[in-house]
């Protein structure tokens, strides 16, 4: 099976500037828009789908699934880098789902949107800040990098905090007045 492409690929064009390899984000505050956003279902849910038959059954059983929301941010820095979030808003742990509604909620307020917010298309190309973490996590299958001996890691990059835009403090223009005479 092939997929529509949709457009004509120009390689000279549409390969400039990919660097090939995934770079980890520096940790700190980053501003960036959200550029996509889709809502999946979570490995249990995706299971709990799947464990039924027919369309009605598969229906309720998606509604009542596990599900997460994934954002997409472009990074608003001129690299055209991205970052990916994934806010789990409907799950059975309480804890978890109120962590990805929490976050969800202070995305909407960075953002600037007023009201309820049913679908997350108002929030996309509205510049807002996220605060980037940089994790290590040790390869599944337990390679050994052959320089240390030690088990290989893999760095990746975490959203963990979510504010506005905040105004740059502008260095002071005018110098310093004199003392006053006496």
């Amino acid at each position: 099976m092939c997929a529509e492409i949709g457009y004509a690929v120009n390689p000279e064009v549409d390969a400039a500037g990919h660097k090939g390899a995934f770079a980890v984000v520096d940790p700190g505050w980053k501003k960036v828009v959200i550029i996509e956003s889709k809502v999946e279902l979570t490995k249990a849910g995706q299971q709990m789908v799947d464990a039924v038959d027919g369309v009605k059954e598969k229906k309720k059983a998606w509604a009542q699934a596990d599900k997460m929301l994934i954002f997409i941010y472009e990074l608003q820095d001129g690299t055209n880098r991205t970052l990916t979030d994934r806010l789990n808003t409907q799950n059975k742990s309480e804890i978890a789902q109120r962590i990805g509604r929490g976050a969800l909620g202070k995305i909407k307020i960075a953002t600037g949107h007023k009201g309820e917010l049913l679908r997350t298309e108002p929030l996309h190309g509205r510049p807002f800040e996220v605060l980037v973490a940089v994790e290590s996590k040790p390869d599944k299958k337990g390679e050994i990098d052959t320089a240390t001996g030690k088990v290989k890691e893999f760095k990746n990059n975490s959203v963990t905090d979510y504010r506005a835009v905040q105004a740059k403090t502008a260095a002071p223009t005018s110098e310093p007045k004199a003392p006053a005479a006496w």
